[in-house]
C-alpha cells in the first residue's frame, strides 16, 4: 500500500516545510489543541456528550536497521510523508518529522485512545512496508526494533518542531542535542 493509499495526496496545505523537505504540514499552534477536543453533539438528547480529552505530545526517535545510511534525498520525503499519514489514520496529529540517512524523528499529539508503543508499531511498520515494497523492491528494509519516547510539555511543542525541522542542519554543524537522539539501545539516565 503506497503513500497515496494512505490519503497523502494533495498534502500540499499551507504552512511550514517538514524538516526543510518541502513537505507542508499545517502550522501548529498548541494554545488552540484545546479547541480541538470539544465534545460531540448528541443527536438524541440535543446536548453535548463528553469526549475523552488527551492533550500529550510525545517526540519518537527510531533508527535504520544497524544504523545503515539508507534513507538517503531521494526517498526521505516519501517516508516522511508516509509516516505523517498513518499517524493521521490513527487519529494522531503528527506535528514534524525530520531526520538524517540512519534516523527519524517524530513529534506527534496522541489521541485518547492510542498508546505510545501502538503509534510506534504502526508508523514504523507501515513505513517499513512502504519502502520495501514501494521504494525500494530489490531490498528488504526495516527498522531497529528499539525507539526513544520523550514527553513534551504544550509550552515546548515549538521548540521540539523547530529542532526535528532542523535535524540535517544540527548534524552537519555537531548541534545535534544527544538527550532527544537516544533511542533505546542508548538508555536514558536521569
Amino acid at each position: 500500500h503506497g503513500v497515496a493509499g494512505h490519503g497523502v495526496a494533495g498534502h500540499g496545505v499551507a504552512g511550514h516545510g517538514v524538516a526543510g523537505h518541502g513537505i507542508k504540514i499545517p502550522r501548529y499552534d498548541a494554545k488552540s489543541a484545546f479547541a480541538d477536543s470539544g465534545g460531540k453533539r448528541s443527536e438524541r438528547r440535543g446536548g453535548r456528550v463528553p469526549a475523552s480529552f488527551s492533550l500529550v505530545y510525545v517526540h519518537l526517535v527510531w533508527a535504520t536497521w544497524d544504523r545503515e545510511p539508507i534513507l538517503t534525498a531521494d526517498i526521505r520525503d516519501r517516508v516522511f510523508r508516509c509516516i505523517l499519514a498513518e499517524c493521521n489514520s490513527l487519529g494522531a496529529r503528527g506535528i514534524e518529522v525530520g531526520g538524517t540517512d540512519d534516523h527519524v524523528h517524530l513529534l506527534v499529539r496522541l489521541p485518547a485512545t492510542v498508546s505510545v508503543a501502538q503509534l510506534a508499531k504502526q508508523v514504523k511498520g507501515a513505513s517499513s512496508h512502504f519502502v520495501s515494497h514501494e521504494l525500494c523492491p530489490a531490498g528488504p528494509f526495516r527498522w531497529q526494533g528499539a525507539y526513544g519516547a520523550f514527553s513534551v510539555g504544550p509550552d515546548s511543542v515549538e521548540d521540539v518542531r523547530r529542532y526535528i525541522a532542523r535535524q540535517m542542519e544540527h548534524h552537519a554543524d555537531g548541534t545535534a542535542d544527544a538527550r532527544w537522539e537516544q533511542t533505546m539501545e542508548q538508555r536514558v539516565r536521569d
